[in-house]
């Protein structure tokens, strides 16, 4: 789960703000996550999160989460500088922010616990969370994008064929699964093998052994799905070739009927 948002620094100390994420559980269901942005000092932030809710009911508590509260600290340029996680006494212990997470357990819905890596930012950059003045009277967290992996149960609606022969499985809720690689079977001398109809041909041993390959790779050719091979004859050329041999069968045609007028002419001369 990733959050890039904006925590104003022209906001007083003491300052809370709300931010709401949806996320889903190991079933699809969708439950929602409430963010608390508070400012405790100066380039000093504490980010809590509320126990999940249903989507559909902000009544029906849905599980207990764990691992926040987390502090946030910043550099004077408004970048993120580091993150420590507090316990319940207070104390406070040095996280590495590629490494954060949170937890949710004792989900109602029957689904199995959740460990979610929480993705706040890189240290020192402008990416993840950053703290800059609102600009305004009453100023807000500003969230840009909230990203999160989970979705809720889709059906099948198609599939579809990349260039590199990779079949992904389209969902109607908007997920995307690679099920399968079409893999391309190359030889030593393609012109060997024996067509047997079509484009269809078959393995001799004038051809030599089969190698698969991933398609793109070496040898190999790529994947063009929904299209059929197009011809491989020059039709000008065959035209051509067609005309010719028209004009050939006429003058042999204009032969074989003189002759035959010759042979008639003789056999009247001769009664």
């Amino acid at each position: 789960m990733g959050i890039d948002a904006n925590l104003p620094s022209d906001a007083d100390t003491g300052d809370s703000f709300t931010t709401d994420m949806e996320m889903f559980d190991s079933l699809g269901v969708s439950h929602s996550i409430t963010l608390s942005w508070t400012k405790t000092g100066e380039n000093t932030w504490e980010l809590d999160a509320s126990d999940p809710v249903m989507s559909s009911d902000a009544t029906r508590t849905t599980g207990t989460i764990g691992g926040f509260p987390i502090q946030l600290s910043f550099n004077t340029d408004g970048t993120l500088a580091s993150a420590a996680t507090v316990a319940a006494d207070g104390t406070t212990t040095a996280a590495d922010l590629s490494a954060l997470s949170f937890t949710v357990d004792g989900w109602t819905t029957g689904a199995g616990g959740s460990a979610v890596a929480l993705n706040l930012g890189t240290a020192n950059s402008n990416n993840g969370l950053t703290q800059h003045a609102s600009g305004d009277s009453t100023p807000s967290v500003s969230v840009e994008t909230t990203t999160q992996n989970g979705y809720k149960p889709g059906s099948l609606t198609g599939t579809t064929i990349g260039k590199d022969g990779i079949v992904r499985a389209v969902f109607d809720n908007g997920e995307t699964r690679a099920i399968y690689q079409i893999p391309i079977a190359t030889f030593a001398n393609a012109d060997g093998l024996e067509s047997v109809t079509g484009t269809t041909f078959t393995q001799t041993a004038a051809a030599g052994q089969y190698q698969l390959r991933t398609a793109g790779d070496a040898k190999a050719g790529t994947v063009t799905a929904g299209a059929l091979e197009s011809s491989t004859v020059e039709l000008t050329d065959e035209f051509s070739r067609m005309i010719v041999a028209q004009q050939a069968y006429s003058a042999a045609s204009k032969v074989i009927t003189t002759s035959q007028d010759m042979m008639d002419t003789l056999i009247a001369m001769k009664r």
